[in-house]
């Protein structure tokens, strides 16, 4: 064999032998950047989530987040490209934690304890109620980009509602005649009813206790 071709032989050989630490490794890159894309995508949820209720809605902006991730702006930006984008994964997101604990209740008065933090989910913060209950609103025009977020989050708020009302009925909590899905949707349309009522004068409603009230209403005085 001439000695040029030898030598590139050779070369290839050990070039291959180099190259097959490397294929390995980026084997394993994709699932390592979907586990640090996970990661990243909870903590901006949390975060927006604290400065959502310590800054208000409109007070926080989409840099300020990035900043407290330690991200920068555009990288955000490829997770949530708008503020909206990123509230309604927020509430998506709180209302799966919802959904898991209320499957995890016995008593009824973790029930009712549990009503009471549903009731107060978004805080006493007039900007962030308002928001909602704006974006609500607009969001029923089925051309609404939001439309079916809403439509579907509404769906199940009920249905999780109803599943903890059947829940309690099922250890005879309810009051006979109750029905837990018919239950669940006053529950709903009490609360958004009474948000609007509050942002129109603070002073005027108590939300939360106001809704107690409406869950305690469905209930036998006898729960032990």
């Amino acid at each position: 064999m001439p000695r040029r071709a030898k030598h590139q032989l050779v070369a290839n050989t050990q070039n291959s032998k180099q190259e097959a630490p490397a294929r390995q490794t980026s084997a394993r890159t994709p699932a390592t950047r979907y586990a640090k894309g996970v990661a990243r995508h909870g903590e901006i949820l949390e975060t927006a989530k604290r400065l959502f209720g310590e800054r208000g809605f409109r007070g926080t902006a989409l840099r300020e987040i990035a900043a407290e991730c330690g991200i920068a702006h555009s990288t955000l930006l490829h997770y949530f490209p708008t503020k909206q984008s990123l509230l309604m994964a927020v509430l998506a997101e709180r209302d799966e934690r919802a959904r898991s604990e209320s499957e995890r209740l016995e008593r009824l008065d973790d029930i009712l304890d549990f009503t009471r933090r549903i009731a107060t989910t978004q805080g006493t913060d007039p900007g962030m109620i308002e928001l909602t209950t704006k974006m609500m609103a607009e969001a029923t025009d089925p051309d609404h980009p939001a439309h079916d977020f809403y439509k579907t989050r509404s769906a199940q708020l009920v249905e999780n509602l109803a599943r903890l009302l059947e829940h309690a009925k099922q250890r005879g909590f309810l009051r006979e005649g109750v029905d837990p899905k018919g239950a669940s949707q006053g529950f709903f349309a009490l609360r958004d009813g009474a948000q609007l009522q509050w942002l129109l004068d603070p002073t005027s409603i108590d939300v939360p206790e106001l809704l107690v009230w409406y869950q305690r209403s469905l209930f036998t005085e006898d729960n032990d």
